[in-house]
């Protein structure tokens, strides 16, 4: 992957990283009410159609935990593409690394190992 790729990466990943926190505060405030957003949707592409049937979204509390987890999403993506950045520039992990770049890159890799790993990805289940 080239720099500049993994550089528009990130900035799109931290855009979605960003979209996806204010969802979640607007869904927390009762910004958005489930009675416009849990409706029948039909996305017309050349295909075929998505339908979405409501019912997934007819609450407050369904609409603050899919955000929720959508901010966990959002941030798993910014890590990894962070990791990529890393590769990209020829930066391999070092957990010995004494410099602040270093740290950083160590920092990363382990958070995006976390992310790979994790077992429990809702702090809503028993999972």
């Amino acid at each position: 992957m080239k720099i500049e790729e993994a550089l528009e990466d990130i900035d799109i990943a931290f855009r979605q990283l960003e979209f996806a926190i204010k969802l979640l505060s607007f869904c927390e405030m009762g910004n958005i009410n489930p009675k416009d957003f849990d409706t029948d949707h039909v996305v017309l592409l050349e295909s075929g159609n998505l339908h979405f049937p409501p019912g997934q979204f007819s609450d407050q509390d369904s609409l603050n935990r899919a955000a929720s987890i959508s901010v966990l999403l959002a941030f798993s993506a910014s890590v990894l593409v962070l990791e990529q950045g890393f590769q990209a520039i020829g930066i391999a992990p070092d957990p010995e690394a004494s410099d602040n770049a270093g740290k950083l890159r160590a920092l990363i890799y382990m958070v995006r190992c976390a992310q790979a790993h994790a077992r429990q990805i809702c702090p809503h289940t028993d999972r």
